[in-house]
């Protein structure tokens, strides 16, 4: 059973030219579905937790041409009991679930070769976070951000877009999963792509 309430709010300013958009929730649950290994098995539990948080994002147009957004994402939960590894049972935050997280976007198109060109960076952070519902030490990622950029042209009758892109050009370390394999001597691991280049050609039918 989950008992929820969320609010929300969204306000425009000069024309469109700034928006700013705001949001809260709180969740609780009954027999909230938690997965764990007990003795190399997986299973699903159920406990009662509890999730609340908001979010905000602001978007800027300062002159035609210009993009910017800015978001930010917090976040607080709790699951009251969760069976770990050894048997025993722990108090535990949701697994992939930082408590903030904040994304930026800033993008200028011009007019050339009778198209349009195009430059956007891209970026986001994530708080520290546990990977699994267990919360085990090796589950722990600490914070991290990624940011890309991509260069575009689109033709005049939006039929042709060309591009190149990089995305994590820090070349960011961090994992997307991890499974706790102790018992048996060993962690399953999995991680993000490091820093990868690219481009892309499209062509659109109309």
């Amino acid at each position: 059973m989950l008992t929820a309430w969320e609010v929300g709010a969204k306000t425009t300013f000069a024309e469109g030219r700034v928006r700013l958009n705001a949001a809260a929730f709180y969740y609780d649950y009954d027999d909230f579905q938690t997965f764990s290994l007990i003795n190399l098995t997986p299973q699903v539990s159920n406990s009662d937790a509890q999730v609340q948080g908001g979010e905000i994002e602001f978007a800027f147009t300062p002159a035609p041409g210009w993009d910017f957004l800015l978001g930010a994402a917090f976040l607080d939960s709790e699951v009251d009991t969760v069976p770990d590894v050894f048997g025993g049972t722990v108090q535990a935050e949701l697994p992939t679930a930082p408590s903030v997280s904040v994304k930026f976007l800033g993008r200028y198109e011009w007019s050339m070769l009778g198209g349009t060109m195009s430059a956007q960076i891209d970026g986001v952070y994530n708080d520290d976070q546990y990977l699994e519902g267990t919360n085990s030490a090796v589950s722990f990622e600490e914070a991290y951000s990624v940011w890309n950029a991509r260069l575009g042209y689109t033709t005049a009758d939006e039929q042709w877009n060309v591009s190149v892109w990089v995305n994590n050009f820090t070349d960011e370390e961090y994992r997307l999963y991890n499974l706790d394999l102790g018992l048996i001597g060993f962690i399953e691991q999995v991680y993000a792509p490091p820093r990868w280049i690219g481009g892309s050609i499209t062509y659109r039918w109309e």
